[in-house]
């Protein structure tokens, strides 16, 4: 169940109505929204996860509205903007402003909008999985800014945010610098917990096996077979192409 709480006017006075809408697909959550902003609601709080959010920023920031977001405490956007227990209505009322970036990601299998990351491969199983390295091992290209290649990785990591299965694995990022930071892994089965528990410190990235890139579009070719997650939901498998979109959500926070 995806909720959608919308706060109507432009200034947010005190006592302003609140509407609450469902939505039970990704579809309807976008219908809803792009309806509500047609009946000119500028101010949105979204109540759900981040890829929830990642919808309604798909509609909001392309029609200059303000959102803000309650997604649940341990969401990892929740984590990169320490949300956890706040109030989406306080923020509404009184928060600053953040443009943030949104990513578009799109393969074989569609096109959707992310906010935090995408991963595939081993990292599909999150940051402390004992199935991290079972089953992963392929050629992996990242066309980029730079071109970026592994023979035999075993997963990537497309990182708008700081978090990944609520651990810092990108440390050097933040969803305001305009470019993805992209992580092709690469370790054999010995090796694995070494790199979880780097990970879970974010000391991970000077590792052998970890190569780093930042860009703000890529084509990311991995093996047919690999699972593709888009901010913690399997969308399908294969490779596929991130780019940042021309106009940041405007996030109150």
């Amino acid at each position: 169940m995806k909720l959608l709480v919308v706060m109507e006017g432009n200034r947010l006075p005190v006592g302003s109505a609140v509407v609450e809408m469902r939505a039970e697909t990704p579809d309807t959550l976008r219908r809803t929204t792009e309806d509500a902003i047609a009946a000119g609601t500028r101010h949105f709080g979204v109540i759900g996860s981040d890829a929830d959010a990642a919808t309604i920023a798909s509609v909001a920031s392309r029609a200059g509205v303000r959102v803000a977001i309650a997604p649940p405490s341990n969401g990892d956007l929740a984590r990169a903007f320490a949300l956890a227990g706040s109030s989406v209505v306080d923020r509404l009322v009184a928060a600053r402003e953040y443009p943030i970036d949104i990513g578009h990601v799109e393969g074989a299998w569609g096109r959707t909008t992310f906010l935090n990351g995408v991963a595939a491969g081993a990292a599909v199983h999150g940051a402390r999985a004992t199935r991290w390295i079972v089953g992963h091992r392929g050629p992996v290209e990242v066309s980029g800014r730079r071109t970026v290649s592994d023979p035999r990785a075993s997963a990537v990591l497309v990182c708008n945010g700081q978090f990944w299965d609520g651990v810092a694995v990108a440390p050097k990022a933040t969803p305001m610098d305009g470019v993805f930071d992209i992580q092709v892994l690469s370790t054999g089965r010995s090796a694995v917990p070494g790199l979880l528990t780097a990970m879970a410190r974010g000391l991970h990235l000077g590792r052998p096996g970890v190569t780093r890139t930042r860009t703000a579009e890529a084509r990311i070719s991995i093996p047919p077979r690999w699972s593709v997650v888009v901010d913690g939901v399997l969308r399908g498998r294969g490779s596929f192409t991130v780019a940042l979109t021309d106009t940041p959500l405007d996030l109150l926070i």
